[in-house]
């Protein structure tokens, strides 16, 4: 018994010499200044945004809300992106709409497969930045074949749920190193029978399908990882994210893959289901991916410091390009 009770005596003992311990560590390495960040993304058949902040020194005490937008002079500052070589460029208009990652910048042009656009900012007291990208051709994806089956509810669901078989081809144009992006997404008859679970009440609306499935299995090795993230994704907020496979694995052929989509809802509850597919350009693939192994780093005792991926000469940020295609799955 008094062995026992030694035991939250020493602890606490412990926490008090930790305490005694504690010592302000002065910082002594290089304070990096302050430079612009770019984010923009180059979308097949979308308004083309470019949202512009300024970058901080991670020891900056100010709230980080705030200093992403401190020191731009956007009376001054401009923003122009020049499309397949045009000398003149286009001016980009300061939009209202507020974002916590920067002013945004709209151009009266909307991207298509092929463009080359080139990006550049400047504003007073920073350095200029600029970055290019390459805008890819529309992926070019078949439906083969589909089986369905229901799956075991041993979990007290209120309805039933499937899992889909596809057999799907892609043929590549052989152009450039790219990679393709993969997701399922539905759009619902009527509420979600777990109300609050994902997707909650769907819209109905076929032109806003919203992510409802929790995975998409490859049963081949043509997956190269899988995203954290709805890079392309849907407005419902989900963020099961997508997979990426490269076009290493075709090389201008026609290839044919299987993929498995898990936790269907009824048939009965679906207007609409379909892919979301897309050639992304490696700028896009290597961001999203830099972004995952940070999300995955965060709270690990022994994780390592992730950079993300930035090709923006002079700041930071990112330029990328995406040509996004619907496949309707009969359902």
């Amino acid at each position: 018994m008094m062995k026992q009770s030694l035991y939250p005596l020493f602890a606490l003992a412990l926490m008090i010499l930790a305490g005694a311990c504690e010592k302000e560590i002065a910082f002594k390495g290089e304070v990096t200044e302050p430079r612009l960040t770019l984010a923009a993304r180059a979308v097949v058949g979308e308004p083309f945004d470019v949202y512009v902040a300024s970058s901080i020194f991670f020891l900056e005490s100010e709230n980080a809300g705030a200093a992403f937008k401190k020191g731009l002079d956007t009376a001054r500052g401009t923003v122009r992106c020049y499309v397949n070589g045009e000398k003149d460029g286009i001016e980009m208009a300061l939009d209202s709409a507020l974002s916590v990652a920067g002013f945004c910048y709209r151009a009266a042009y909307v991207p298509a497969p092929g463009d080359h656009i080139r990006l550049e900012a400047e504003f007073p007291g920073f350095d200029k930045v600029w970055s290019e990208v390459d805008v890819p051709r529309l992926p070019r994806f078949e439906l083969l074949a589909r089986e369905s089956r229901k799956m075991e509810n041993d979990w007290g669901a209120d309805s039933d749920y499937y899992e889909i078989d596809l057999t799907l081809a892609v043929t590549d144009d052989g152009s450039y190193d790219k990679y393709y992006f993969i997701q399922p997404l539905a759009s619902y008859q009527r509420s979600w029978p777990w109300g609050g679970y994902v997707g909650g009440e769907g819209t109905g609306d076929p032109d806003e399908p919203e992510d409802v499935f929790s995975s998409l299995i490859f049963t081949s090795n043509d997956i190269i990882f899988t995203s954290s993230r709805n890079v392309l994704g849907s407005d419902s907020g989900t963020s099961f994210g997508s997979s990426y496979f490269s076009d290493a694995l075709i090389k201008g052929k026609r290839h044919e893959f299987k993929i498995t989509l898990l936790y269907v809802p009824a048939p009965e509850l679906v207007s609409r289901l379909g892919l979301k597919l897309a050639t992304a350009e490696e700028n896009l693939y290597w961001y999203d991916y830099s972004y995952s192994q940070l999300e995955m780093s965060f709270g690990g005792l022994f994780a390592e410091a992730v950079t993300l991926y930035s090709n923006v000469n002079g700041g930071y940020g990112i330029l990328s390009a995406a040509a996004p295609l619907w496949l309707e799955v009969e359902w």
